[in-house]
């Protein structure tokens, strides 16, 4: 929105996200931060066994990140990886590798649309892990940065489990929803125009 000007962002889709936002999320978005939220969820005591399982996946998903950060491409150094700054300087932002939304044609999916219809066209993506592996280093030093690396891809791909069994339990709540209101779904079926062109890429 920041290349945008007044006329631009009046009819643009990216306003509309803001007022899509739900109104608890707006409230409590500022003041409830990660520690807080951590222990609250360790706290709370739900009455039913899916906001129980929803729960102990959240706290799952957030143990298996514990003792790593994210490991952004821009945080490599030139010292480290020569050339990084001029590619990273040519690449295209990252994009997300997964989006959920509760409407297929919600303000959300429309900008994830409107931004996947352009994705790499001047240039490749940036991505959204890198992980360099020097090595010039003796074989001990060198077997430890291996291990760092796997470990590392070992905790994300674990969380993202953990993630997937979410999406399941909210996709099924979803449904019940659906199904007492009698409301057709919202969820796609098959991959948007723009899912199938990022396949292709």
């Amino acid at each position: 929105m920041e290349d945008l000007n007044h006329e631009e962002l009046e009819v643009s889709v990216y306003r509309k996200v803001d007022l899509e936002i739900p109104s608890c999320i707006k409230r409590y978005s500022k003041t409830l931060k990660y520690g807080k939220s951590r222990k609250l969820l360790q706290e709370i005591q739900p009455h039913t066994s899916v906001a129980r399982e929803l729960i102990r996946r959240l706290l799952e998903m957030d143990a298996h990140g514990q003792g790593h950060e994210h490991a952004w491409p821009g945080r490599i150094s030139e010292k480290d990886v020569p050339g990084i700054d001029a590619w990273l300087a040519d690449a295209e932002y990252s994009r997300p590798g997964c989006l959920i939304t509760w409407y297929e044609n919600d303000a959300i999916n429309a900008c994830f649309d409107e931004e996947a219809q352009h994705m790499g066209e001047n240039g490749p993506c940036q991505p959204n892990v890198a992980l360099p592996i020097p090595l010039d280093k003796p074989n001990k030093e060198l077997d430890e940065e291996v291990r760092r690396v796997f470990d590392h891809a070992g905790a994300m791909l674990r969380s993202l489990a953990s993630a997937a069994k979410i999406v399941e339990l909210v996709r099924d709540l979803y449904d019940e929803y659906l199904c007492e209101h009698r409301i057709e779904s919202g969820f796609p079926v098959e991959p948007s125009a723009a899912g199938v062109r990022e396949e292709q890429l």
